[in-house]
């Protein structure tokens, strides 16, 4: 019976935490098209701030490759992947690319003096990126 209750005690402290850890929590997402090793890329960029501040940073990069690069295509997601830096996968198509960021790493490089969401989605907009 005690287990039964602590699971229920922790469960409802999970969800608390939950609900009242993503308050004032603000999504940008914002997009854009490119070219990478003369390939095509659709970039995908999720920033949530919460305090004006970044909280979590999320890049997905979804490259399709030419006819020349399909046969390169593993040896480039295995290179990839051992760097540490993104994840690699492998795509009908070509290869998604993806990372993640914490506040931590913000703060380290003294790079969340961003005011606000709007602030951000200006510097976003003028390098290119469309954001909603």
């Amino acid at each position: 019976m005690k287990t039964r209750h602590i699971i229920m005690i922790l469960t409802i402290v999970i969800v608390i935490l939950f609900l009242f850890g993503n308050r004032n929590v603000k999504t940008l997402t914002c997009t854009t098209n490119g070219e990478m090793l003369e390939n095509q890329t659709t970039s995908t960029l999720k920033v949530k701030m919460k305090e004006n501040k970044v909280s979590d940073m999320n890049l997905v990069i979804n490259m399709t490759l030419s006819s020349e690069y399909q046969s390169q295509k593993q040896n480039m997601i295995n290179s990839i992947n051992s760097e540490g830096k993104m994840t690699a996968t492998s795509t009908k198509d070509g290869i998604k690319l993806t990372t993640d960021m914490k506040s931590s790493y913000f703060d380290n490089l003294g790079l969340n003096a961003i005011s606000s969401i709007n602030e951000m989605k200006e510097v976003l907009e003028t390098q290119g990126f469309t954001c909603n």
